[in-house]
């Protein structure tokens, strides 16, 4: 599900495609729904056994008839709003634009190739406010940027703290954004739980700038690093740290390029909840 196709409407996340199936967002008061029409929840391993979402198959019937759509897409918008108002968890609710009073939703950039050798935090910080962003933090000193901003698609985020870089900075890092609600739902899959890690592994996620366009055959190996799955722009290795250095960069950059930056799982877990 990681990488898959994901539906926003109103800031709220209320379909998502997994595999080919269209899964509708639903909680307590709309799940008997689909219950009653013998939909299947979506769930996924983990260890320890299974675990599912409050998300359901969409009813064939969506794929033909256009009012049947607007009518299972309107619980599910339904669903999201209720659980929505329901939470009360910091990290959950919106930021609001003091000026126009409007909803702001939580974003996180990755910057390829940042290190305090080559980037201040402060002047980073500044750059991204700059951009017009609100309540921006730096993470790690390594190129992770949390800020909040009216919903916009990821291209223009991109462009616009790439063009506020070469402004105030002179230089550009390649920036990669993602949903900070898109993170948390990641991270909440459990996306290396499949796979049987030494224990002295280090799992780590690579964000693609765009989905990757071709076929491999998967796990590719090499040494002690693993590519072990590819989402549409979320790719999921591990590696045993040697002394050898980073052989899973040049893995990577030889298997998907150079517009692509990556993080350890435990930075993205932090990123996701800055």
């Amino acid at each position: 599900m990681f990488g898959g196709v994901y539906i926003y409407c109103d800031d709220l996340f209320i379909a998502t495609v997994h595999d080919d199936t269209l899964y509708f967002k639903a909680n307590a008061s709309t799940a008997a729904d689909f219950i009653a029409r013998g939909l299947p929840a979506f769930s996924y391993p983990k260890e320890g056994g299974t675990a599912t979402l409050q998300y359901y198959q969409a009813p064939p019937e969506v794929f033909t008839d256009p009012a049947a759509m607007n009518l299972w897409a309107g619980r599910a918008l339904l669903a999201a709003r209720q659980d929505a108002a329901s939470k009360s968890r910091q990290t959950e609710r919106p930021v609001q634009n003091k000026e126009a009073g409007a909803s702001m939703q939580r974003y996180v950039a990755f910057l390829r190739g940042v290190s305090p050798m080559n980037c201040k935090m402060p002047e980073l910080k500044r750059c991204f406010e700059s951009a017009g962003f609100a309540d921006v933090k730096t993470l790690l000193s390594s190129g992770n940027v949390a800020f909040s901003t009216s919903p916009a698609i990821v291209p223009t985020l991109e462009r616009a703290a790439e063009e506020a870089m070469e402004k105030q900075l002179g230089k550009v890092f390649q920036t990669i954004v993602r949903p900070s609600s898109f993170l948390r739902l990641l991270l909440e899959m459990a996306p290396f739980g499949e796979f049987d890690l030494p224990a002295n592994a280090k799992p780590v996620i690579t964000f693609l700038r765009k989905p990757c366009d071709r076929q491999l055959e998967l796990p590719i190996q090499q040494e002690q690093a693993a590519i072990l799955k590819l989402e549409h722009t979320e790719v999921f290795s591990a590696y045993v740290p040697n002394e050898r250095g980073p052989v899973f960069m040049s893995l990577l950059e030889k298997t998907f390029g150079k517009e692509i930056t990556t993080r350890t799982l435990e930075t993205v877990r932090k990123c996701s909840i800055a």
